[in-house]
């Protein structure tokens, strides 16, 4: 069991603000990588990935956690050169999968964010 979901069925108002968290931490995460590319600074998308990895490791995506952490390896590796624009697009989809994923339980629980 995720904690995540302990604390969907012990503790709703710790769980929401929970969510609340993880989804602007995921935002960021997504938004980083766009600005990574776009400016060709790779520290943006690693700052931004240091700052989501628990996030990453509680929400049971394991491969949007698996894809995170090869970006992030892939730019300490070989720079942000290396990151194309369909990368991008295919991680910043994934991040928003997973943001409505997270609000699917809650609102399969009746819990309003």
């Amino acid at each position: 069991m995720s904690i995540l979901q302990r604390f969907l069925e012990t503790d709703v108002e710790f769980a929401r603000e929970l969510v609340r968290s993880f989804i602007v931490n995921l935002q960021a995460l997504r938004v980083s990588i766009i600005q990574a590319v776009e400016q060709q600074d790779g520290q943006i998308y690693i700052k931004a990935h240091h700052q989501a990895k628990a996030t990453l490791g509680y929400i049971d995506q394991e491969k949007l956690k698996q894809f995170a952490d090869e970006i992030n390896a892939r730019i300490k590796a070989q720079g942000i050169a290396n990151i194309n624009q369909y990368t991008q697009q295919t991680f910043s989809k994934h991040c928003m999968e997973a943001i409505e994923e997270l609000k699917q339980r809650l609102s399969s629980r009746n819990i309003i964010l």
